[in-house]
């Protein structure tokens, strides 16, 4: 009877550090999987468009100037991944799209002459 015992003992005891040895590797693996996932995202550009009636007086100033009687195709809010962004606008001119960039204050930033480095999104 005690040697019965015994074996239901250590067969439980078995289990339990099977199980506890699992349960280990699977939080491992998840945390791994999430750390992984947070990092290629931390270096990952951002972007999303926006409604240019929504930006600031300042930029919609600036963007009417540079744009200088061209179509608008879109404004996209740029982040870094220093945590920095601006507005990039492209626009269309005699069938041509090329883009600029604004600060959130307003100030004009640089010119794309072609739009490659905006993609269509």
């Amino acid at each position: 009877m005690i040697y019965i015992f015994c074996a239901v003992i250590r067969t439980y005891g078995a289990k339990v550090r099977t199980m506890k040895r699992t349960n280990l590797w699977v939080v491992a693996l998840v945390s791994a999987g999430l750390a992984f996932g947070l990092t290629a995202q931390a270096g990952e550009h951002k972007s999303e468009t926006v409604n240019q009636k929504t930006l600031p007086t300042s930029v919609q100033k600036t963007i009417k100037e540079k744009a200088a009687g061209g179509e608008i195709v879109r404004v996209q809010r740029e982040d870094d991944k220093n945590g920095k962004w601006n507005y990039e606008v492209v626009v269309k001119t005699d069938g041509k799209e090329w883009g600029f960039e604004v600060d959130p204050n307003g100030k004009y930033v640089k010119k794309h002459d072609d739009h490659t480095k905006t993609d269509k999104h």
